[in-house]
């Protein structure tokens, strides 16, 4: 349901400073800013958010907290027009893509009961600014946040062991994000064409750099690859234009193809003794042995 001004005011205050400072704005220009908040509630009889859910929501007139307003009249076709979501903590699950493609959707907050979120669940989102997620989250799925062009950053929890295909692929203002020590996979694509993350710090348990990992990120200028890092997949690190230098492992055994292409400031790397294998369309790049 919508939360109108006098929804707002009957709302836990502490959900509501996390996803906006409410010392910076009075109760009564949330309606001047047509913000619209929405309480999202599992189906009945389970802990699951679903898409189908999110489609065929009506307005409950019969909730506890709902207070009519004779000028706050909702068609059923405004529901997806909400820009904040408060999660309820009875939910445990978010299925795949059960908030794609809302493009008014600002902020989420997804309380701690939740322990998975599905692939592309926030895929496609272009207003999508900033999100909170929970605790106890294991793994950011295959293209959990894919093209969501306005989200700057992003805090990742430190139970996620897994960041999954394209997760933030095509994130193109995604200016900062910190990779918990737990992570041990990046899949391919993770961070493609995020064109404005600078810097990234890896953390010590990633072994394997995949296929197009950081492709076209044209702003990254330096990154730190963990000394158990073994290999590096094809394109990894392709037209990423500002990267200077480029540190790689002892522990190295393998080097994709073009990883470095279209680096053009990108002038020589030392490749360790322990590289046995070094794909094709490197050689312009000048790597030394």
């Amino acid at each position: 349901m919508y939360y109108t001004e006098k929804l707002i005011k009957n709302c836990s205050f502490d959900i509501i400073k996390d996803i906006l400072d409410l010392s910076l704005i009075s109760i009564h220009e949330y309606k001047d800013r047509n913000l619209r908040y929405v309480r999202i509630l599992p189906s009945p009889g389970t802990t699951i958010i679903k898409e189908d859910q999110l489609e065929k929501k009506e307005l409950d007139k019969d909730d506890e907290d709902y207070e009519y307003d004779e000028d706050d009249e909702y068609e059923m076709e405004d529901y997806k027009t909400f820009t904040h979501a408060l999660i309820d903590d009875s939910v445990t699950k978010i299925e795949g893509t059960a908030f794609a493609c809302l493009n008014s959707l600002e902020r989420i907050v997804i309380p701690n009961s939740v322990t998975e979120i599905e692939s592309s669940a926030f895929c496609n989102n272009e207003n999508l600014e900033s999100i909170v997620l929970p605790n106890k989250l294991k793994e950011i799925d295959h293209y959990l946040f894919y093209e969501c062009p306005n989200l700057e950053s992003v805090s990742i929890p430190e139970s996620v062991e897994i960041i999954g295909d394209c997760a933030f692929a095509n994130c193109v203002n995604l200016k900062s994000i910190t990779i918990p020590k737990n992570v041990k996979f990046i899949n391919r694509c993770a961070f493609s064409n995020c064109q404005s993350l600078e810097t990234i710090i890896l953390p010590d348990l990633i072994y394997k750099i995949s296929n197009l990992t950081f492709d076209n990120c044209i702003n990254l200028k330096s990154i730190v690859i963990p000394d158990n890092v073994i290999s590096i997949g094809d394109y990894a690190f392709s037209c990423c234009t500002k990267l200077k230098s480029i540190t790689l492992p002892n522990k190295l055994s393998f080097i994709g193809n073009k990883v470095f292409t279209n680096c053009s400031r990108l002038k020589a790397i030392e490749v360790p003794d322990s590289v046995v294998s070094i794909g094709k369309g490197n050689k312009k790049l000048a790597i030394k042995k």
